[in-house]
């Protein structure tokens, strides 16, 4: 054997033998630097992603765990991806196939559920971020737990109103006679597409249409735009009751949504344009209610930026630092994300 290819088995077997913080990581799409600062403030050694924006320190959301897994992938981080999916699967799935949403502290020293209904947008994140690390890294066991949650999602999260197939936020607590409250954030084009693409359930397909007819009906307040929380029943859209009436947090996230999935409608993307466009004395402001036109008073942050900045196809989005929480770390990360798979730099579909 040449000295060659004695180079090579040593190569080989050294990254079998070594940790899987050295040969096991991947170039990957996000800035590694950015990563490596979102890991440290939010991602504790047990695969946690600790949200303190919503509520007090140490709660963790499905949403968030979603949220490490896409951008450890984006990263090419792959040590850090299996540390939040083998805490999440251990931690918060359910006998259904889904995920207990909320997690923290609750008097014993490792935590527990908090609350044991799921939240879809986190349940359809794992199962998003699972395939497509399983597809970029050659794995099928990520790719058979992105089928079997997708798929659990899609047998137990929808519900037919009509002509309209509807996602439910949650498992429990949306429905009420023939209304259904939605949440517009929930729906994740971009993994509709990949879910219809990869496992060709029908249910997928049927949801973004869906959501896209309910975009177009459901536009409030003077900028005509969806609310973090909609009710939908016997085929009209309003308001949901018992939710604050506003575009805010939640709903910041449909034009990133849309603009991922390649949903570009100039007639979709006007009204947040024109709500980011219009003149005021200081920065846009965090939400604004569809009812009365208040608005916060507070700019919005640096993710929310970073969606408009998506949204409007600059080069350049804001870059999240040291003032910012995780929400808004969040949402700047994914905006570079969606960037990145934009110019056709993501997984292979």
């Amino acid at each position: 054997m040449g000295r060659a290819c004695l180079r090579l088995v040593g190569m080989v077997m050294a990254c079998l033998t070594l940790s899987l913080a050295g040969c096991s990581d991947s170039p990957g799409r996000l800035d590694r630097a950015l990563w490596d600062d979102y890991a440290r403030r939010f991602i504790s050694a047990d695969g946690r992603v600790t949200d303190a924006d919503s509520g007090p320190p140490g709660i963790t959301h499905t949403e968030a765990q979603g949220y490490g897994l896409l951008l450890a992938e984006a990263a090419g981080d792959r040590q850090t991806f299996d540390r939040i999916w083998q805490w999440t699967q251990k931690t918060l799935r359910r006998p259904d196939g889904l995920f207990s949403w909320k997690f923290g502290p609750c008097g014993q020293p490792a935590g527990c559920v908090l609350d044991a209904n799921n939240a879809s947008d986190g349940d359809i994140l794992i199962a998003w971020a699972l395939l497509r690390a399983g597809r970029a890294w050659d794995r099928p066991d990520y790719v058979d737990a992105a089928r079997a949650i997708s798929m659990a999602v899609a047998e137990h999260q929808t519900v037919q109103a009509g002509a309209l197939t509807l996602l439910l936020p949650g498992r429990d607590g949306f429905v009420s006679g023939q209304a259904v409250v939605v949440n517009p954030s929930y729906w994740l084009f971009p993994a509709f597409r990949d879910f219809a693409m990869a496992f060709g359930h029908p249910a997928w397909d049927a949801l973004s249409r869906s959501a896209l007819t309910l975009l177009r009906q459901g536009r409030f307040g003077v900028w005509g735009l969806p609310p973090d929380w909609m009710q939908v029943e016997n085929g009209a859209v309003a308001l949901a009751p018992d939710q604050p009436p506003q575009y805010g947090f939640n709903a910041v996230r449909v034009p990133l949504n849309l603009v991922w999935g390649g949903q570009t409608d100039p007639a979709l993307l006007a009204p947040f344009r024109a709500f980011w466009r219009a003149p005021r004395s200081g920065p846009v402001p965090a939400w604004v209610d569809l009812r009365s036109g208040e608005t916060a008073p507070y700019g919005w942050q640096t993710g929310m930026a970073a969606v408009a900045a998506l949204t409007d196809g600059q080069a350049d989005l804001p870059r999240p630092g040291g003032g910012d929480g995780y929400y808004a770390w969040s949402l700047a990360l994914l905006a570079r994300v969606a960037q990145a798979d934009l110019r056709g730099a993501g997984p292979g579909r």
